[in-house]
């Protein structure tokens, strides 16, 4: 993956600010060192709060059945939580509050996280850091699957990040990167 400074880099091209790419940097690559995003998670999946308004209202763009997918998970997330809290972090590549989580070769835990970090940010931090998490995802998979034609790329990151909650600012994103794609492979070293 790369280093944050390229990260960072291409957030200011972007004319994202240093501060929205620097904690989007830390929500994605260290999460559970992001108290209020641990505090989130925390209060969405303590036990019976599947059945809260607040947890109804946070997920109410995501389809029932994907919703219930995800209720089946609420013990393995408190699970992880429990595990983290005591700085006991079990085997496994369950990815809640670690490091990538919200991106992985497909589960149910890896769009949960991804849907859980859009939302949050879009309600903590606004657009430019959910702009600056596409943008993270995007370089950290460019520097991790090698030289790809930019049509074949996208695709295959969209089939990885699933869940994208703003199309709108994504596709902004995608843009900016189609439109600097040779720059930033050189950037990745390829």
């Amino acid at each position: 993956m790369p280093e944050w400074e390229i990260h960072q880099k291409w957030a200011q091209k972007m004319g994202l600010t240093l501060e929205a790419a620097r904690y989007v940097d830390k929500l994605i690559d260290m999460s559970k060192k992001v108290p209020e995003y641990r505090d989130l998670y925390t209060r969405l999946f303590a036990e019976g709060a599947e059945e809260s308004e607040f947890f109804k209202e946070f997920f109410k763009e995501i389809p029932d059945d994907k919703i219930n997918e995800w209720k089946g998970l609420s013990w393995i997330v408190r699970w992880k939580i429990d595990s983290i809290t005591q700085r006991t972090i079990p085997p496994g590549r369950v990815k809640i509050l670690e490091h990538d989580g919200g991106r992985g070769k497909k589960g149910y835990l890896d769009d949960l996280e991804a849907f859980v970090q859009q939302k949050f940010l879009c309600l903590n931090k606004g657009c430019e850091s959910l702009k600056a998490w596409y943008l993270h995802h995007i370089l950290d998979y460019m520097s991790s699957c090698g030289y790809f034609e930019q049509e074949e790329f996208f695709q295959r990151i969209e089939e990885r990040l699933e869940v994208i909650l703003n199309e709108d600012l994504y596709d902004e994103v995608k843009n900016f990167v189609s439109i600097h794609w040779k720059e930033i492979l050189s950037d990745l070293g390829f």
